[in-house]
């Protein structure tokens, strides 16, 4: 069945999230079989699906955040850098290279990603072609945008809720922003009755770190105290790397590419010696209730087991990646990365090259030649391999 028919059968019940797991294990089917012809010299044909970085800017300061928080990599950013947005034509002809080609979703992102200025021309043009659009945002802009996301058929809203009002405003840096966000979910409600329709299909992204850990119960409980068209909530282990691995990825990176690679420290971290009792006891709790909607930890680890996750040197993820193969990223200046959450050597520009060249040129056959020795020191907590 196609990705397409799987959403279709979908709208009319609470199995997205089910049928879309059956996708994704699909794909990673398809990407061991890409990473396979690789060992013999082969390239893959297109990507599977597109994420985009429309943009740097965000209006929050998250402090989990890779690219604004504590240690991110966009502080580092000038002014002029930040203004950057990918450009809608750039990605018209780049969509016009794919047509027909076996991609059917695209994932946008920023920064904020509601903070580009043609966000919705971009949609409009995109689901013009065809393709299912996934939103990843903070929600702060949510009510102001709702009505244009239902009438172009958004597929799927990922939401970021960190906890109750509270503690969610104090992670995200801005006062108010819990209120915003509740604003925006029951905006987004009412025009999908209004407009009598099923999309988008809204997650509940939460990152679990030592900022949050036992608030996940009263998290559930306050988002399930009334109908927020909730599908599903993903509390999500995060990503983190400790000091000496962030070391050996830069020493890496400097060897193979002659280049520096500053995006693993906006995940700097280390757990070890942290009391991780309450987080087990918190989602113990959580997995014995039953709420309106799913409730999905990720990656899928039992409760009892969740140590295991902060110990770093313990392997809990896949050890192969697909990503290169499948997904590449594209940033607000047109720059293509083979991974979306370290964005460091690029593979080429679409402001300035044609699909096929960055695709299968050499930056691109040389870094997955690279992934076929075995996955990055920074990737063991990576969301793409945790499924989060």
């Amino acid at each position: 069945m196609r990705y397409a028919e799987l959403l279709n059968a979908a709208r009319q019940s609470r199995l997205y999230y089910p049928l879309k797991g059956l996708v994704s294990l699909r794909a990673r089917e398809l990407g061991a079989r890409m990473r396979l012809l690789g060992r013999v010299g082969l390239e893959p044909p297109n990507p599977l699906e597109l994420f985009l970085r429309v943009t740097f800017r965000c209006n929050l300061r998250c402090k989990m955040c890779g690219q604004w928080g504590d240690s991110g990599r966009s502080r580092a950013f000038d002014n002029q850098r930040l203004r950057q947005a990918l450009d809608v034509r750039a990605l018209e002809r780049l969509a016009g290279e794919l047509q027909g080609g076996p991609f059917p979703l695209v994932n946008i992102e920023g920064g904020e990603a509601l903070l580009h200025r043609e966000i919705e021309a971009m949609v409009t043009m995109l689901r013009g072609r065809g393709l299912h659009v996934k939103i990843v945002t903070n929600g702060v802009l949510l009510e102001r945008h709702a009505g244009w996301l239902v009438r172009q058929g958004v597929a799927a809203l990922s939401v970021s809720i960190d906890g109750s009002a509270g503690l969610h405003d104090e992670i995200r840096g801005v006062p108010g922003t819990y209120d915003k966000v509740l604003a925006g979910l029951r905006a987004l409600r009412d025009e999908k009755r209004r407009q009598r329709s099923h999309l988008p299909l809204v997650q509940i992204a939460t990152t679990m770190t030592r900022h949050n850990f036992g608030a996940m119960e009263r998290h559930c409980d306050d988002l399930g105290r009334e109908d927020l068209g909730i599908a599903v909530v993903m509390l999500k282990h995060p990503i983190f790397i400790p000091e000496a691995y962030v070391h050996r990825h830069e020493a890496l990176v400097r060897r193979e590419y002659g280049a520096e690679a500053p995006s693993a420290r906006g995940f700097l971290d280390d757990y070890t010696g942290f009391d991780l009792a309450p987080l087990r006891h918190d989602l113990e709790r959580v997995t014995a209730r039953t709420y309106p909607f799913e409730v999905v930890i990720l990656p899928r680890i039992p409760p009892a087991e969740s140590a295991r996750y902060y110990d770093y040197a313990q392997r809990v993820t896949p050890t192969r990646c697909s990503v290169p193969w499948m997904s590449p990223t594209i940033e607000p200046d047109g720059e293509v990365y083979p991974c979306n959450e370290f964005p460091d050597v690029s593979m080429g520009n679409i402001n300035t090259q044609g699909w096929q060249e960055i695709w299968h040129g050499e930056p691109y056959r040389r870094f997955r030649k690279l992934l076929l020795r075995g996955l990055l020191p920074i990737c063991h907590r990576c969301c793409q391999l945790t499924g989060a």
